[in-house]
């Protein structure tokens, strides 16, 4: 059976990305595959089902996790390591023995794969990468972008492929990192279409009036979602369609923003906030028009649930939506970036009923493309035939190797050393700088210095016995 550890930024925040992944590895598991999650970081805002076979390891990086506080020392700890130095988490986390590694996006997860060179390592990214780009402006700016763009290629570069889920994600790869285009491959996001139209039937608490059509806009409330441009076009098209409705669903940072806006254009009574549901689906299925008006996407996974449902969508220009699931404006609309033109686009399917009606049932054909059978199907195959190019006894030899116990109590050694050298900065720093306990301060150190001692001496002996069986080995 083979082993495959995916390394998730998060699988706790109730993103698309999240629930990919959770439907990703509940059907890898059906198949001859052992499935294990190492997420980075930890917010519990929706934790996605997994099968019980599949194993979830959470909190250990403590990074942006809801111990942050608490933990602040380590998280600046695991940030370091995980930076510059992966094979000590590698190590100290047990996350060895596996014969796949997937970084399930870039940055933070995908730096990781530079401590599995035993392994065939995977990079895996959900939507375009400009972010990286460096430009003459850009790099004058800012060194940390810099740094940033050298740590993705290192980690591009040494992995054995890159996948990515649409043609604007992949056509971004080869302006950013053009050298690394030959290794990547475009495998788009696939759903679970019975599992939608099962849950689309259940009950809700949010019934619509069947006098209005409406609108349904979902995602999380912030910038980058821009439901601003549905509340802005609603005021428009009510001029000339009265009764519509804008129905959003989902909660974060801009709801007060989104309400005051509702008010400021006079549409308030016609846009109804559900909050967070962790089932939208009866609510989708009761609405006319789904609305995307992100900035950017990666491949939008809740238009292509509304597609399931054969409901038509107006997108502005963003990576999957515009592109491939738009199907030629067969299935959804594409409008530019201002309320006049979104409203325009609305306003034509609510206007013309067969146009309409052929878009809905296009919605439902064209949505079986991205089911998630085609995607494990593609995935399985490229694990089998494509990835793992590293010879069989030399993979053995160097995974035996990684597990050597000296390796590991010298890497555990070593985080001890990274985690109390940390502590030891913030702590004392803050106090400095608070003008308080300034000689507790110095006693900590005395007694950090004499604690430090034998541990130091511990680390060099078990340094000193992994180089002479090294030598012996030889």
């Amino acid at each position: 059976m083979k082993r495959i550890l995916f390394i998730a930024d998060t699988l706790s925040n109730g993103g698309g990305a999240e629930a990919l992944l959770s439907s990703y590895v509940n059907e890898l598991n059906k198949k001859d595959y052992h499935i294990c999650i190492q997420e980075v970081m930890q917010y519990d805002v929706k934790n996605e089902k997994i099968d019980s076979a599949v194993k979830l390891k959470r909190i250990p990086f403590f990074y942006y996790s809801k111990y942050k506080h608490v933990f602040s020392f380590l998280n600046k700890v695991n940030y370091f390591l995980l930076m510059n130095k992966p094979a000590i988490l590698k190590d100290v986390f047990n996350l060895t023995d596996f014969d796949y590694v997937i970084a399930w996006n870039y940055q933070l997860p995908s730096f990781m794969l530079n401590a599995f060179e035993c392994c065939c390592t995977i990079g895996w990214f959900h939507g375009p990468i400009e972010d990286l780009m460096l430009t003459r402006e850009n790099m004058l700016r800012s060194e940390r972008l810099k740094y940033l763009n050298k740590k993705q290629l290192e980690s591009w570069t040494k992995a054995q492929s890159i996948i990515t889920i649409s043609n604007k994600s992949y056509a971004s790869l080869k302006t950013v990192f053009p050298s690394l285009k030959e290794k990547c491959k475009i495998i788009p996001n696939g759903i679970d279409i019975q599992n939608i139209i099962d849950k689309s039937k259940q009950s809700t608490e949010v019934i619509l009036s069947k006098k209005n059509k409406h609108l349904c806009c979902c995602g999380r409330f912030d910038e980058n979602k821009n439901f601003s441009l549905a509340i802005q076009a609603l005021s428009i098209i009510k001029k000339k369609y009265a009764h519509v409705d804008l129905i959003l669903i989902g909660t974060g940072k801009l709801q007060e923003h989104y309400i005051a806006e509702a008010r400021n254009v006079g549409v308030f009574d016609s846009v109804v906030f559900t909050g967070y549901l962790p089932n939208p689906f009866p609510v989708i299925m009761q609405c006319d028009i789904f609305c995307l008006t992100s900035f950017s996407e990666g491949f939008p996974l809740v238009t292509i649930e509304a597609m399931v449902l054969g409901k038509p969508f107006i997108t502005t220009k963003v990576a999957g939506a515009s592109e491939e699931l738009c199907n030629n404006e067969k299935c959804g609309l594409i409008a530019d970036r201002t309320a006049e033109s979104y409203a325009e686009k609305v306003l034509s399917l609510l206007n013309d009923r067969n146009l309409y009606t052929a878009m809905s049932l296009a919605c439902s054909i064209h949505a079986r493309n991205f089911s998630i059978a085609h995607a494990i199907n593609k995935l399985d195959s490229h694990l089998s035939n494509e990835v793992c190019n590293i010879p069989h006894e030399s993979l053995k030899k160097r995974q035996k190797h990684s597990k050597q116990l000296c390796s590991t109590v010298k890497n555990i050694f070593k985080y001890i050393l990274y985690a109390l050298f940390f502590f030891d900065l913030n702590w004392i720093k803050e106090n400095i700088e608070k003008k308080k306990n300034i000689c507790l301060c110095y006693t900590a150190l005395y007694i950090l210095s004499l604690f430090l001692l034998p541990i130091k001496l511990t680390y060099v002996f078990v340094y000193l016995i992994q180089v002479r069986r090294m030598k012996c080995s030889k």
